[in-house]
């Protein structure tokens, strides 16, 4: 019985170029990091039944935040990340009832809303009067005073 020894040349020609095992624990660890993503919409308490929200809003004399998204909506992503963590917002968030609609899930609540375009916020009092519509991306500078008017009107309707 005849043993082949390979060489040493033989040995390295088989190894991976030294950048190769880096290059996939990076990918890989890039990966799981995406499947870890924040959870949608920030650091806001999502109600996700519309009805409920709304009676819950009129109980507690607070106003109502709508926020229709759609999957695959970058500037949706773009408010989850920056405008639903902006401490000021999820402040005057936390004294609103705060209700997200997905096009898919909730189609037909957007159409009888006439929602078009994505993302779309709602402010409305708590006794479902609108105050502002924003279609498109909204940024704390702009939602937080109508947030602020909201709550103001809330408190006197008390």
């Amino acid at each position: 019985m005849k043993k082949t020894i390979m060489s040493n040349t033989a040995a390295r020609s088989k190894r991976l170029p030294g950048w190769v095992t880096p290059a996939i624990i990076l990918f890989g660890a890039g990966a799981m990091g995406a499947m870890h993503s924040p959870r949608p919409g920030g650091n806001v308490e999502w109600q996700e039944y519309y009805k409920q929200a709304v009676k819950k809003a009129a109980s507690l004399h607070e106003p109502i935040l709508l926020s229709f998204t759609t999957p695959g909506c970058n500037f949706c992503a773009k408010m989850d990340a920056e405008t639903y963590t902006n401490h000021s917002t999820t402040s005057l968030l936390s004294r609103c009832v705060s209700i997200r609609l997905d096009s898919d899930m909730d189609a037909s609540r957007n159409l009888k809303m006439g929602i078009m375009n994505y993302p779309t916020t709602i402010v409305e009092t708590s006794s479902g009067v609108q105050l502002a519509r924003f279609e498109g991306y909204v940024s704390s500078a702009q939602l937080n005073p109508v947030l602020e008017e909201a709550l103001k009107v809330s408190s006197r309707s008390n």
